[in-house]
């Protein structure tokens, strides 16, 4: 077993399911920070020191269990998108008089606060793979019309804003109060209660999206025409659509290879 300076790389990878990974994620994002270190010199170098941790930990995972490694697996895939996702989930309950907005923020967060969190859970795990396997379909047959499986995933879920009502049923009817500690204090003396859910999806301009990561409507549209080829965009069009699409190392390279990028930008 490797040693570790960051606390991080010791936890255990392989029991977290994708959205606990995706906490983890986040968090090795954010262990360096400028406002952490005196001066920007400390900055570059407490950053570089801490990616060749991580490389470390991932050559190492990698090695030591081969097929199986964490980072090669579907968890971490689903982890990535899962990241993107949950920043336009609302995790609502509906006690009748009101609403109350669950933290959604992290899988601690939720599960200490949210009623009935595993049969949540659950439905939040599917609604998130119905987008994920979208994303997958995109590479379906080696690729064939990915163009037009991408396009579809951006334009109708990729940039979606989810609410995900929670309901409290007993007896078939709605729990409900004036406040939300009354609601919750009334689900405790239930014990025994059934839960309902609905999903409201709304989608957003998916143009206006793309340009918060770079890519204005007139270069999404060139891309999407078979009047281009793909050494007319530059790495910075594809790195961007990578980070969209929530691609893990190994599905960028493979996303690259479909169209022959790699080739091109040598």
């Amino acid at each position: 077993m490797a040693n570790w300076t960051c606390s991080l790389f010791e936890e255990d990878l392989y029991n977290k399911d994708f959205i606990e990974l995706a906490d983890w994620l986040e968090a090795c994002r954010s262990v360096v920070k400028p406002e952490y270190c005196s001066s920007e010199e400390d900055y570059m170098y407490s950053l570089g020191a801490f990616c060749d941790e991580w490389e470390g930990h991932y050559e190492y995972h990698n090695a030591t269990y081969e097929k199986n490694s964490i980072y090669r697996s579907e968890t971490v895939y689903k982890a990535l998108g899962y990241i993107w996702f949950k920043e336009r989930l609302s995790i609502i309950c509906d006690y009748g008089e009101g609403e109350y907005i669950y933290p959604a923020d992290t899988y601690s967060n939720l599960k200490s606060s949210v009623v009935s969190s595993g049969k949540t859970f659950d439905r939040i795990r599917g609604l998130y793979d119905e987008t994920h396997e979208a994303v997958q379909n995109a590479f379906i047959n080696d690729g064939e019309d990915f163009k037009e499986k991408i396009h579809d995933y951006i334009s109708n879920q990729s940039f979606c804003a989810y609410k995900f009502y929670i309901r409290i049923l007993k007896d078939g009817k709605q729990l409900t109060d004036k406040t939300y500690r009354a609601f919750i204090e009334q689900c405790e003396k239930a014990e025994l209660y059934d839960e309902d859910y609905e999903v409201i999806a709304k989608k957003n301009n998916y143009n206006n999206a793309l340009k918060e990561f770079g890519i204005s409507k007139s270069v999404y549209n060139d891309w999407r025409s078979s009047s281009y080829c793909e050494k007319d965009f530059d790495k910075k069009m594809f790195v961007n659509m990578a980070f969209i699409l929530g691609l893990n190392y190994e599905n960028a390279e493979k996303y690259c290879n479909l169209k022959r990028f790699l080739e091109l930008w040598k």
